[in-house]
């Protein structure tokens, strides 16, 4: 290794900061989670205890995913670096993982139809977090944004035609969510959590969110669509579902997802941290695993409490397993993609020197004072620039938005 290398490496070692653990172990949460009900809704027949444990957790779930999403994502103009980032690790992966979602159904005895706009099993987050960041540089330049798509999400369910279909209608409903978390990043939210007031009233928001499921599913008059938000609001109730949205956007998408991340563990929990930083191939991944326990009949043979118990502890095992070093060595080529020959090379523009008229030229009076004798080279600022980043190599842009000290070099499996 050359000298000018081994200083490089030693002026990265030393000033790259620690990982922060805290959004790491809340990623791991939330995926977990998702996991965990993605089996229990294959479970035939009806349960208490995953009906209970499904509304109870739903804040932990998708709604801290998309907290965590904004947290992360920057509004400023898209540069080169984070478009190409933006397609490739996102909607790129998102048409990989269709592709082989229907390779997986048809071998398992389904048909072959690809259908990107139908998204499968969890792959629907991939497409809406496209469109949340895309347009976030756009909705960034608009007054009082978080309210005004909050009512947006509340009116759409009056519109049939926001549906499934691309993910519009789960796109609209969490782009709240997903903008709350940008926003309160602006206003120092790790810095405002961190208070004890805060964690001791985000222990209470939970309890009291916990004893209004508990309270409302004793009278058996809890709907799973007001959760999903995928399907437009009954005509036969239309004002109930508007109620019954805005409860739980503002109280359980909201509200209880931000008392979650609030009273998430911020010190570094070595399996837990490690693992929360290859949440994405949690996510990705553990719906190949749900369709083939369905395929084989395993779930249909939970006939008990115990059953379902044991069925979630060890989906959460199996959950922990596919973000384990073996499974990311593997499949970092498709999740965290580093490709560049799909893109265009970033265009250089040639260094020009402008002439020095004689009136530019220092005089010798200028140049006694100065201390040179030496003329300027008058080069324009922007081509300075242009030179500078030429050539640069584009490093990946993961879900899981490393900070940007932790970005390794062009030569390294990228993370961002």
């Amino acid at each position: 290794m050359s000298s000018r290398a081994q200083t490089a490496r030693a002026r990265t070692t030393t000033t790259r900061k620690p990982r922060d653990p805290w959004p790491d172990n809340a990623r791991f949460i939330a995926a977990i989670l998702i996991v965990m009900m993605h089996f229990g809704d294959q479970v035939p027949g009806e349960s208490d205890l995953l009906e209970h444990v499904f509304f109870l957790t739903w804040p932990a779930r998708v709604p801290l995913y998309a907290l965590l999403a904004g947290y992360f994502s920057d509004a400023s103009p898209f540069t080169r670096r984070r478009a190409v980032g933006l397609v490739r690790n996102v909607l790129l992966v998102y048409l990989c993982f269709e592709m082989l979602a229907t390779i997986h159904k048809w071998l398992l005895g389904g048909r072959f139809v690809f259908d990107p706009g139908t998204p499968s099993l969890a792959l629907w987050f991939l497409l809406s977090l496209f469109v949340w960041r895309a347009i976030l540089p756009l909705l960034a330049t608009i007054r009082w944004i978080v309210p005004l798509s909050v009512v947006v999400a509340l009116v759409a369910g009056f519109a049939p035609s926001i549906g499934p279909a691309g993910s519009m209608s789960r796109t609209v409903a969490f782009l709240p969510v997903f903008l709350l978390g940008w926003k309160l990043r602006q206003h120092g939210l790790r810095e405002v959590l961190d208070r004890t007031w805060v964690r001791w009233a985000s222990g209470g928001v939970l309890l009291v969110w916990s004893a209004a499921i508990v309270a409302i599913l004793a009278d058996g008059d809890l709907k799973r669509r007001w959760f999903s938000m995928v399907k437009p609001y009954a005509q036969s109730n239309l004002v109930g579902d508007l109620e019954a949205r805005t409860l739980v956007l503002l109280g359980g998408g909201m509200l209880a997802a931000l008392a979650v991340l609030a009273l998430a563990p911020r010190s570094r929990l070595t399996w837990i941290s490690y693992l929360g930083t290859g949440s994405m191939y949690i996510y990705l991944l553990h719906p190949f695993l749900v369709r083939q326990a369905v395929d084989a009949g395993l779930l249909e043979r939970l006939d008990s409490r115990t059953d379902v118990v044991l069925m979630l502890v060890g989906t959460a095992v199996v959950g922990a397993l596919l973000a384990t070093p073996p499974v990311r060595r593997l499949l970092r080529p498709i999740i965290q993609p580093t490709y560049t020959w799909l893109f265009l090379p970033e265009p250089s523009v040639p260094r020009q020197d402008v002439p020095v008229t004689e009136s530019a030229r220092p005089s010798a009076h200028d140049a006694s004072v100065s201390g040179s004798t030496s003329s300027p080279t008058n080069v324009p600022t922007e081509n300075l620039d242009n030179v500078a980043f030429a050539g640069q190599a584009v490093p990946a842009v993961h879900l899981d938005d490393t900070p940007a000290s932790h970005i390794p070099r062009p030569e390294d499996p990228h993370r961002s």
